[in-house]
């Protein structure tokens, strides 16, 4: 029986006609009316409210009433076995399975999913739950997600409470509408050929000749006008319903990494590197889709790449003081994203009255600390004397200086150059300077986007970063205050060991979707033990050093609960014989693993230390059937 459970955030979906031949696509859309699943996608949009009923009944109180008029947004997780089964379903249905052998079925449904955009049983489960609340994909306000099983709907108490009970719905989660803030506006900058060089870059060892074309994608408002300028290229690949023009901070970031070596102004960390913008407004409800959409970007290209994120939850308020932990929303989204990206976020700027101020209220933090190899680093800002930032700034170019800090405290993993750094160009044609950590972030990710290529992993890209760290001579908090130092002789950098072959003794015609790299683009291709138990084995080709498992789950759990994992290792080869899985697989047992929390697509890191060739993993999911999207194994 499958279990109750889920997770995930969203991204806008766009239909678009199958490339497997309008014959099929006919023959889905006959079986889709029969199933009455379309009539939720293409009716027009409905009122929201109840029938008639309800407000006929005449003993309800206005209080009870006005529960339909008010709505908040909510992300609505679906059950992918249950997706996964009603694809194969309609797949069925319209195909002789007689025909095929059970590997041939499944070589011929996964290319069915390859070649459809948004697979049939989506709809099917996404319809149902439209339909239980009287709403369409036609209104605006509805959002199917593309990158992992989750729709968002604007809902009432009532809607809510009825969405949650359905069968087909594992999680529901209010996204909430908190505002985020911008965190921005001895070394010493010179004049290079006409250019000016900022301290920052040569306080990074950067300030050398190097040529960056691995991507940099960064999360912000939108630059406005000075998006296209012979300075920088900014390609925008997203632009969410709240981007407004904000200018400023936006090419502010861009000209820090990308300024190019052209005898214009400044030049950046990285001269002229590819840069793209997922463009939103300071709103939790528009961030979302936009870190999404640059998770989308990067994935259909098979890219790993770096993401900056200089914006945070601004919220003072103790009373949700973690907005961006794991069990948010934004906070799973940037653990979603660390499949593709190795993600920095700005610590952020404290105002006058909060110059002590901790970082973990306003950055990604799991219980009020920092996690290694979760790819995912909070950045402060150091000045030009390696201390910790302490100024004044314009947060608008022309209004009063306001003095800052930048933030600290156990929810920062290191800092960066983020004290008077010339950004930006004023409305007279003059470069001014501005301080941040929103510039501080953005320098993080642009020295691990000079390391390996496009296929290097986020892990590696962090633990470069922390291979190249040295102390200021300063203290945070009785810590020492460290900055990145741009490094082509690293020491000690983890590295990615493939896993050459993969077997279970349980839908082992299935295992080889856990090392495809392929973490969101075909969402119903991965491996599952079919109930709460499972175990899969992988082999590396050769003894290596091994530090470390990562795993990325398919869970239909409800969010918040542990899963468990013993790991067992050999030097030995595996052999390939899932029948006899439990004779040839390794047998000595090498660690025991409790994570607290699992949802879908989210990665979960396995410290291990030890010489092995083949690895097996047993896992227990009290509250979803086991099953694997990826696995990595890392060491030295």
């Amino acid at each position: 029986m499958m279990m109750r459970g889920g997770v995930s955030p969203l991204y806008f979906f766009a239909w678009r006609r199958s490339r497997i031949g309008m014959q099929f696509v006919e023959i889905l859309f006959e079986v889709c009316m029969k199933k009455f699943v379309f009539a939720a996608f293409f009716s027009v949009s409905i009122p929201l409210g109840y029938a008639q009923p309800i407000w006929s009944d005449g003993s309800l109180h206005r209080s009870e009433i006005d529960i339909f008029a008010r709505e908040k947004m909510y992300a609505v997780y679906l059950n992918p076995f249950l997706i996964r089964e009603e694809s194969e379903k309609m797949f069925r249905e319209n195909k002789d399975k007689l025909k095929y052998s059970e590997v041939d079925w499944e070589e011929k449904f996964s290319s069915y999913l390859m070649n459809n955009d948004f697979s049939s049983g989506k709809k099917v489960v996404v319809a149902r739950v439209l339909q239980a609340v009287n709403k369409s994909v036609v209104s605006r306000k509805v959002r199917v997600s593309n990158i992992v099983s989750a729709v968002v709907l604007p809902l009432n108490e009532l809607e809510y409470d009825r969405v949650r009970k359905m069968p087909e719905v594992t999680l529901v989660n209010e996204i909430k509408n908190s505002e985020m803030e911008i965190s921005s506006f001895p070394y010493y900058d010179y004049n290079g050929g006409g250019e000016l060089v900022s301290w920052a870059k040569v306080a990074v060892n950067s300030d050398d000749g190097f040529s960056v074309f691995n991507p940099f994608y960064y999360v912000d408002v939108h630059p406005g006008a000075l998006q296209s300028t012979s300075e920088y290229d900014v390609n925008v690949i997203y632009a969410s319903a709240g981007a407004g023009d904000y200018s400023y901070h936006s090419s502010a970031i861009a000209r820090i990494v990308g300024a190019k070596r052209n005898l214009i102004f400044s030049r950046g960390i990285n001269p002229g590197q590819p840069l793209y913008l997922a463009a939103t407004s300071p709103s939790f409800i528009f961030v979302v889709p936009a870190i999404e959409a640059a998770i989308h970007h990067a994935d259909v290209r098979g890219v790993n790449a770096v993401l900056n994120i200089s914006m945070n939850n601004g919220d003072e308020i103790a009373g949700d003081p973690y907005s961006t932990n794991p069990h948010d929303e934004t906070g799973k989204t940037m653990l979603r994203a660390s499949n593709r990206f190795l993600v920095t976020q700005s610590a952020g700027n404290a105002k006058p009255g909060h110059f002590n101020g901790d970082a973990c209220p306003h950055v990604y933090n799991v219980d009020g600390a920092i996690l290694d190899n979760d790819a995912i680093l909070s950045v402060g800002a150091i000045d030009r004397t390696g201390d910790r930032m302490m100024d004044s700034i314009n947060f608008y170019p022309g209004d009063y200086p306001t003095p800052i800090a930048s933030r600290s405290g156990p929810c920062v993993d290191f800092y960066a150059p983020g004290g008077e750094i010339y950004a930006y160009v004023n409305q007279n044609n003059q470069l001014n300077f501005g301080s941040g950590t929103s510039y501080a972030a953005p320098i993080v990710a642009a020295i691990a986007s000079r390391y390996g290529d496009t296929q290097t992993k986020p892990l590696v890209r962090e633990s470069y970063v922390k291979s190249i760290l040295m102390p200021t001579g300063y203290n945070d908090g009785g810590r020492p205050i460290k900055i990145p130092r741009y490094s082509t002789n690293p020491v000690g950098v983890l590295r990615h060991h493939p896993v050459i072959q993969a077997i279970a003794p349980v839908n082992n015609h299935r295992i080889g979707y856990i090392r495809d790299n392929n973490f969101f683009q075909r969402p119903e291709e991965f491996w599952t033990s079919s109930d709460n138990f499972g175990s899969f084995a992988v082999d590396l080709g050769q003894v290596r050093d091994v530090k470390g498992v990562r795993i990325v789950l398919e869970t239909s759990s409800p969010g918040n609960n542990p899963v468990n994992f013993q790991v067992f290792g050999s030097s030995m080869a595996l052999q390939n014989n899932p029948l006899n899985y439990y004779y040839f697989a390794p047998s000595v047992l090498i660690k025991n693993h409790t994570e607290p929390f699992q949802y879908e697509r989210v990665p979960i890191f396995i410290p291990l230390n030890g010489n092995y060739r083949s690895l097996r993993i047993d896992g227990m999911n009290p509250t979803s059937w086991f099953a694997v999207v990826e696995v990595e194994v890392y060491g030295f």
